[in-house]
Protein backbone atom coordinates (compact mmCIF):
# COMPACT_ATOMS: atom_id res chain seq x y z
CA UNK A 1 0.00 0.00 0.00
CA UNK A 2 2.84 2.39 0.85
CA UNK A 3 4.45 1.75 -2.55
CA UNK A 4 1.14 2.43 -4.31
CA UNK A 5 0.68 5.73 -2.45
CA UNK A 6 4.17 6.86 -3.40
CA UNK A 7 3.58 6.05 -7.08
CA UNK A 8 0.26 7.91 -6.96
CA UNK A 9 1.97 10.98 -5.50
CA UNK A 10 4.66 10.87 -8.18
CA UNK A 11 2.05 10.65 -10.93
CA UNK A 12 0.09 13.54 -9.43
CA UNK A 13 3.22 15.70 -9.17
CA UNK A 14 4.11 14.88 -12.76
CA UNK A 15 0.67 15.95 -13.99
CA UNK A 16 0.87 19.17 -11.96
CA UNK A 17 4.31 19.93 -13.42
CA UNK A 18 3.04 19.37 -16.95
CA UNK A 19 0.05 21.62 -16.31
CA UNK A 20 2.25 24.36 -14.84
CA UNK A 21 4.72 24.16 -17.72
CA UNK A 22 1.87 24.43 -20.17
CA UNK A 23 0.12 27.25 -18.31
CA UNK A 24 3.31 29.30 -18.32
CA UNK A 25 3.30 29.34 -22.12
CA UNK A 26 -0.24 30.66 -22.56
CA UNK A 27 0.90 34.22 -23.12
CA UNK A 28 2.29 33.04 -26.46
CA UNK A 29 0.38 31.81 -29.51
CA UNK A 30 0.41 28.04 -29.93
CA UNK A 31 1.45 26.74 -33.35
CA UNK A 32 1.82 30.24 -34.76
CA UNK A 33 4.80 29.43 -36.99
CA UNK A 34 4.91 27.45 -40.22
CA UNK A 35 6.44 23.99 -40.23
CA UNK A 36 7.47 21.19 -42.59
CA UNK A 37 7.54 17.47 -41.75
CA UNK A 38 7.27 14.10 -43.53
CA UNK A 39 4.26 11.81 -43.91
CA UNK A 40 5.54 8.47 -42.61
CA UNK A 41 3.35 6.39 -44.94
CA UNK A 42 4.48 7.78 -48.29
CA UNK A 43 7.47 10.04 -47.43
CA UNK A 44 5.63 13.04 -48.87
CA UNK A 45 6.29 16.51 -47.49
CA UNK A 46 3.55 17.88 -45.23
CA UNK A 47 3.35 21.53 -44.23
CA UNK A 48 1.07 23.50 -41.97
CA UNK A 49 -0.46 25.03 -45.10
CA UNK A 50 -1.33 21.55 -46.45
CA UNK A 51 -3.56 20.84 -43.46
CA UNK A 52 -5.49 24.10 -43.51
CA UNK A 53 -9.19 23.60 -44.16
CA UNK A 54 -9.30 20.60 -41.81
CA UNK A 55 -10.16 20.11 -38.14
CA UNK A 56 -7.26 18.29 -36.48
CA UNK A 57 -6.73 16.40 -33.24
CA UNK A 58 -2.96 16.69 -32.82
CA UNK A 59 -0.92 14.62 -30.37
CA UNK A 60 2.84 14.47 -29.74
CA UNK A 61 4.39 11.18 -28.59
CA UNK A 62 6.74 8.34 -29.53
CA UNK A 63 6.31 4.81 -30.82
CA UNK A 64 8.29 3.17 -27.99
CA UNK A 65 6.03 4.65 -25.31
CA UNK A 66 4.82 1.73 -23.19
CA UNK A 67 1.48 3.04 -21.90
CA UNK A 68 0.46 6.72 -21.98
CA UNK A 69 0.83 7.28 -25.73
CA UNK A 70 -1.14 4.15 -26.73
CA UNK A 71 -3.80 5.05 -24.16
CA UNK A 72 -4.11 8.59 -25.49
CA UNK A 73 -4.17 7.50 -29.11
CA UNK A 74 -6.90 4.97 -28.36
CA UNK A 75 -8.88 7.81 -26.81
CA UNK A 76 -8.45 9.93 -29.95
CA UNK A 77 -9.57 6.97 -32.07
CA UNK A 78 -12.69 6.67 -29.89
CA UNK A 79 -13.41 10.39 -30.35
CA UNK A 80 -13.00 9.94 -34.10
CA UNK A 81 -15.46 7.03 -34.06
CA UNK A 82 -18.02 9.01 -32.04
CA UNK A 83 -17.64 11.96 -34.40
CA UNK A 84 -17.99 9.82 -37.54
CA UNK A 85 -21.20 8.38 -36.11
CA UNK A 86 -22.50 11.92 -35.44
CA UNK A 87 -21.66 12.94 -39.03
CA UNK A 88 -24.00 10.24 -40.34
CA UNK A 89 -26.84 12.08 -38.61
CA UNK A 90 -25.58 15.57 -39.44
CA UNK A 91 -23.94 15.95 -42.83
CA UNK A 92 -22.91 19.53 -42.01
CA UNK A 93 -20.38 18.39 -39.42
CA UNK A 94 -16.78 18.57 -40.70
CA UNK A 95 -14.39 15.65 -40.59
CA UNK A 96 -11.85 15.25 -37.77
CA UNK A 97 -8.33 14.12 -38.70
CA UNK A 98 -6.06 12.70 -35.99
CA UNK A 99 -2.40 13.71 -36.34
CA UNK A 100 0.51 12.03 -34.52
CA UNK A 101 3.80 13.94 -34.34
CA UNK A 102 6.78 11.97 -33.07
CA UNK A 103 9.16 13.49 -30.54
CA UNK A 104 11.66 10.65 -31.15
CA UNK A 105 12.85 11.06 -34.76
CA UNK A 106 15.99 8.95 -34.23
CA UNK A 107 13.94 5.78 -33.76
CA UNK A 108 10.66 6.86 -35.37
CA UNK A 109 11.84 6.80 -38.96
CA UNK A 110 9.10 6.91 -41.62
CA UNK A 111 9.21 3.11 -41.94
CA UNK A 112 9.12 2.44 -38.19
CA UNK A 113 6.40 5.00 -37.54
CA UNK A 114 4.26 3.67 -40.40
CA UNK A 115 4.52 0.19 -38.91
CA UNK A 116 3.54 1.51 -35.47
CA UNK A 117 0.52 3.37 -36.86
CA UNK A 118 -0.89 0.22 -38.46
CA UNK A 119 -2.79 -0.13 -35.17
CA UNK A 120 -4.04 3.45 -35.54
CA UNK A 121 -5.08 3.69 -39.20
CA UNK A 122 -6.93 7.01 -38.84
CA UNK A 123 -3.77 8.89 -37.86
CA UNK A 124 -1.61 10.98 -40.11
CA UNK A 125 1.90 10.20 -38.85
CA UNK A 126 4.54 12.94 -39.06
CA UNK A 127 8.27 12.70 -38.51
CA UNK A 128 11.35 14.62 -39.63
CA UNK A 129 14.88 15.52 -38.69
CA UNK A 130 15.87 16.17 -35.10
CA UNK A 131 16.00 19.91 -35.83
CA UNK A 132 12.55 19.91 -37.43
CA UNK A 133 11.00 18.04 -34.50
CA UNK A 134 12.58 20.36 -31.94
CA UNK A 135 11.25 23.37 -33.83
CA UNK A 136 7.82 21.75 -34.06
CA UNK A 137 7.72 21.04 -30.33
CA UNK A 138 8.81 24.58 -29.54
CA UNK A 139 6.14 25.89 -31.88
CA UNK A 140 3.40 23.95 -30.06
CA UNK A 141 4.81 24.37 -26.53
CA UNK A 142 5.61 20.67 -26.11
CA UNK A 143 8.15 19.89 -23.40
CA UNK A 144 10.16 16.66 -23.71
CA UNK A 145 13.35 15.19 -22.33
CA UNK A 146 15.24 11.96 -23.07
CA UNK A 147 15.71 9.57 -20.16
CA UNK A 148 18.79 7.47 -19.40
CA UNK A 149 19.71 4.73 -21.87
CA UNK A 150 19.83 1.07 -20.90
CA UNK A 151 22.70 -1.26 -21.79
CA UNK A 152 20.73 -2.23 -24.88
CA UNK A 153 20.40 1.41 -25.90
CA UNK A 154 16.71 1.65 -25.04
CA UNK A 155 15.30 4.80 -23.45
CA UNK A 156 12.04 6.55 -22.62
CA UNK A 157 11.00 10.16 -23.07
CA UNK A 158 9.20 12.36 -20.61
CA UNK A 159 6.88 14.78 -22.44
CA UNK A 160 3.84 17.02 -22.28
CA UNK A 161 0.64 15.04 -22.69
CA UNK A 162 -1.90 17.22 -24.44
CA UNK A 163 -4.40 16.77 -27.27
CA UNK A 164 -4.74 19.90 -29.41
CA UNK A 165 -7.84 20.81 -31.37
CA UNK A 166 -6.66 22.78 -34.41
CA UNK A 167 -9.21 24.69 -36.51
CA UNK A 168 -9.31 24.95 -40.35
CA UNK A 169 -7.26 28.14 -40.24
CA UNK A 170 -4.38 26.09 -38.84
CA UNK A 171 -4.80 27.84 -35.50
CA UNK A 172 -5.08 26.42 -31.97
CA UNK A 173 -8.76 26.20 -30.97
CA UNK A 174 -8.73 24.21 -27.70
CA UNK A 175 -6.85 21.49 -25.82
CA UNK A 176 -7.39 18.52 -23.52
CA UNK A 177 -4.97 17.62 -20.72
CA UNK A 178 -7.22 15.74 -18.29
CA UNK A 179 -6.34 12.07 -18.81
CA UNK A 180 -9.35 10.97 -16.82
CA UNK A 181 -11.78 12.75 -19.15
CA UNK A 182 -13.55 10.10 -21.29
CA UNK A 183 -14.07 10.49 -25.06
CA UNK A 184 -17.83 10.81 -24.49
CA UNK A 185 -17.23 14.01 -22.51
CA UNK A 186 -14.57 15.38 -24.86
CA UNK A 187 -16.63 15.15 -28.03
CA UNK A 188 -19.35 17.65 -26.95
CA UNK A 189 -16.60 20.16 -26.19
CA UNK A 190 -15.25 19.68 -29.71
CA UNK A 191 -18.73 20.25 -31.19
CA UNK A 192 -19.08 23.45 -29.14
CA UNK A 193 -15.74 24.69 -30.44
CA UNK A 194 -16.73 23.93 -34.04
CA UNK A 195 -19.96 25.92 -33.57
CA UNK A 196 -18.03 28.77 -31.98
CA UNK A 197 -15.58 28.87 -34.88
CA UNK A 198 -18.38 28.81 -37.48
CA UNK A 199 -20.35 31.56 -35.73
CA UNK A 200 -17.30 33.82 -35.51
CA UNK A 201 -16.60 33.16 -39.17
CA UNK A 202 -20.17 34.07 -40.17
CA UNK A 203 -20.08 37.25 -38.07
CA UNK A 204 -16.80 38.26 -39.69
CA UNK A 205 -18.20 37.68 -43.20
CA UNK A 206 -21.35 39.68 -42.39
CA UNK A 207 -19.23 42.58 -41.15
CA UNK A 208 -16.97 42.35 -44.20
CA UNK A 209 -19.87 42.55 -46.69
CA UNK A 210 -21.53 45.35 -44.71
CA UNK A 211 -18.33 47.38 -45.02
CA UNK A 212 -18.24 46.69 -48.77
CA UNK A 213 -21.82 47.96 -49.15
CA UNK A 214 -21.07 51.11 -47.16
CA UNK A 215 -17.99 51.74 -49.28
CA UNK A 216 -20.02 51.19 -52.47
CA UNK A 217 -22.68 53.63 -51.31
CA UNK A 218 -20.10 56.34 -50.70
CA UNK A 219 -18.51 55.74 -54.07
CA UNK A 220 -21.51 55.75 -56.39
CA UNK A 221 -23.96 58.35 -55.02
CA UNK A 222 -23.31 62.10 -55.27
CA UNK A 223 -25.38 65.27 -55.42
CA UNK A 224 -26.89 66.35 -58.73
CA UNK A 225 -25.71 69.79 -59.91
CA UNK A 226 -29.00 70.53 -61.66
CA UNK A 227 -31.73 69.21 -59.37
CA UNK A 228 -32.51 68.09 -55.85
CA UNK A 229 -32.03 64.37 -56.60
CA UNK A 230 -29.22 61.91 -56.01
CA UNK A 231 -27.22 60.84 -59.02
CA UNK A 232 -25.70 57.44 -59.75
CA UNK A 233 -22.05 57.97 -60.64
CA UNK A 234 -21.82 54.64 -62.41
CA UNK A 235 -24.53 55.28 -65.04
CA UNK A 236 -24.95 59.07 -64.65
CA UNK A 237 -28.73 58.83 -64.32
CA UNK A 238 -30.91 60.67 -61.83
CA UNK A 239 -32.42 58.41 -59.15
CA UNK A 240 -34.46 59.00 -56.00
CA UNK A 241 -36.51 57.25 -53.34
CA UNK A 242 -40.24 57.41 -52.70
CA UNK A 243 -39.94 58.38 -49.04
CA UNK A 244 -41.00 61.36 -46.94
CA UNK A 245 -38.73 64.24 -47.87
CA UNK A 246 -38.12 62.92 -51.39
CA UNK A 247 -39.96 63.88 -54.57
CA UNK A 248 -41.54 60.80 -56.14
CA UNK A 249 -39.80 59.95 -59.42
CA UNK A 250 -39.13 56.84 -61.44
CA UNK A 251 -35.55 55.64 -61.42
CA UNK A 252 -33.86 55.86 -64.80
CA UNK A 253 -30.81 53.87 -63.68
CA UNK A 254 -30.14 51.06 -66.15
CA UNK A 255 -27.80 48.99 -63.93
CA UNK A 256 -30.15 48.06 -61.10
CA UNK A 257 -28.49 45.18 -59.23
CA UNK A 258 -30.54 45.22 -56.06
CA UNK A 259 -34.21 46.38 -56.06
CA UNK A 260 -33.96 47.48 -52.44
CA UNK A 261 -31.15 49.87 -53.29
CA UNK A 262 -32.70 51.18 -56.55
CA UNK A 263 -29.46 51.92 -58.34
CA UNK A 264 -26.13 50.17 -58.95
CA UNK A 265 -26.14 48.19 -55.67
CA UNK A 266 -25.65 51.46 -53.74
CA UNK A 267 -27.61 53.10 -50.95
CA UNK A 268 -29.41 56.32 -51.92
CA UNK A 269 -29.14 59.46 -49.78
CA UNK A 270 -30.73 62.93 -49.84
CA UNK A 271 -28.95 65.20 -52.29
CA UNK A 272 -27.74 67.48 -49.51
CA UNK A 273 -26.15 64.64 -47.53
CA UNK A 274 -22.41 64.51 -46.98
CA UNK A 275 -20.67 61.94 -49.16
CA UNK A 276 -17.38 60.47 -47.91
Amino acid sequence: MHWYDEELKKEKLKQEREQNLWNNTQQYNIGRNDWTLVNCRDNSVVTKENLKGKWLLMYFGFAHCPDICPETMEKIMDIKEIHDHARKKNADLPDLEPVFVTIDPERDTPENLAYYLEDYPSFLGLTGSSKQIKQMCKNYKIYFSVGPKSDEGEYLLDHTIVIYLINPNGVYQNHFMNRQMPPEDMHPVILQQIDLFNNLKMNFLALFFALIQITSASRFITKSSVCNFDVCNKCDEVVSQNRPGYQKTVSKCKIILNPEMNCCNAYLRPSNSIIY
